[in-house]
């Protein structure tokens, strides 16, 4: 009886002991695994670096460090800059992006700052530092799907030749997508909110943007063809539908939506339908991004007024005036009136 009674316990011990040893060999197998992961995402970077670098763009990670075992995978530079072929430079503080083993084509970034922008061509730089910076990107097999990005109390400083102007907001957002209804083409929106300048005008409200893009065959771009090669390859000219651009700054509003094509040589061309109501905010909010000698808010301002007095000539309870113009190499016009000349999207030879 004894020995029948030990019996079990020998059993016992033995399914523990298989057990343990089921374990130790699952983290071992799993460690080994992930290390060798590792290795594969460390020579991934490697070659993607060399890949952006033979076609001009120049990418450092400082003090590139990959940890996350054991269920993920977190790779951080203590700086991240790039540098293109035409000399701009960009460079960001601490940056760190975390995909979980079970999923890498889905990926986190994150930001710690400041950033600085800086374009010797142009002369111009930008300057920012935040409180939250955060992206999310979506891969497929061979291209990023989706783009989610939000800064959260950006502080951003822009200088050029012609002025200087700081800017402030709640929060900025990027969101870039495949359409899903039409897979060649890319979709493209910006938002800022609650934006103020310390140059704007006393009792100037706070003012929210939303831009909305649609670039047909842009598609490419989430693929990484450069924007030079989409640009040659569309016939005459690349297509940009402006789907929506808006600025509030109660109770005044802009809404501006239409056709574009941006020229070889970086100009636009296109109509637009513009929609204003009370003019007098914008018109203050547009002369904080030109040059101080620029009559373009006045000229607006004059339409506009212009306009709403002949709407409500015939409808007292109208709100909103509609004001078509068009755009030829760059000239912006309203009828028979210029308003002044939209600078080239991109430098010549680009």
């Amino acid at each position: 009886m004894a020995a029948n009674s030990s019996e079990p316990k020998k059993n016992l011990k033995i399914r523990y002991f298989g057990l343990m040893g089921a374990v130790v060999l699952g983290i071992a197998g799993w460690s080994g695994a992930w290390a060798y992961g590792r290795t594969v995402l460390a020579g991934e970077l490697e070659a993607q670096i060399g890949h952006l670098a033979d076609g001009g763009l120049h990418i450092q990670c400082a003090d590139q460090a990959i940890s996350g075992f054991p269920f993920r995978y977190e790779v951080r530079c203590s700086r991240l800059s790039a540098a293109t072929p035409l000399g701009a430079t960009a460079e960001l503080g601490t940056v760190q992006a975390v995909a979980l083993v079970y999923n890498p084509r889905h990926i986190i970034f994150e930001s710690m700052g400041p950033a600085d922008l800086r374009s010797p061509l142009t002369g111009e730089s930008l300057t920012g530092q935040w409180q939250l910076a955060r992206s999310s990107v979506k891969f497929s097999d061979n291209s990023v799907d989706q783009i989610d990005a939000i800064i959260e109390g950006p502080e951003l400083a822009l200088a050029s030749p012609a002025r200087e102007l700081s800017v402030k907001a709640e929060k900025l957002g990027l969101h870039t997508r495949i359409v899903e209804t039409s897979p060649g083409d890319a979709e493209i929106f910006l938002s800022a909110d609650a934006v103020t300048s310390g140059e704007s005008p006393e009792g100037l409200p706070p003012a929210g943007f939303r831009l909305h893009l649609r670039i047909p065959d842009g598609a490419g771009l989430m693929a990484g063809q450069p924007f030079v090669d989409l640009l040659r390859n569309a016939d005459g000219g690349l297509p940009v539908e402006l789907v929506l651009a808006s600025l509030d700054a109660e109770p005044s509003r802009l809404e501006i939506s239409g056709a574009l094509i941006l020229q070889p040589d970086g100009h636009l061309s296109g109509t637009l339908t513009v929609k204003v109501r009370e003019i007098e905010a914008l018109a203050r909010y547009a002369g904080l991004f030109l040059p101080p000698d620029s009559a373009l808010p006045r000229t607006l301002d004059s339409i506009a007024r212009s306009l709403a007095q002949a709407a409500r000539a015939s409808d007292p309870d109208v709100g909103e005036v509609e004001l078509p113009v068009v755009i030829s190499n760059g000239s912006v016009r309203a009828g028979f009136l210029p308003l002044g000349q939209i600078p080239p999207v991109f430098p010549a030879g680009y």
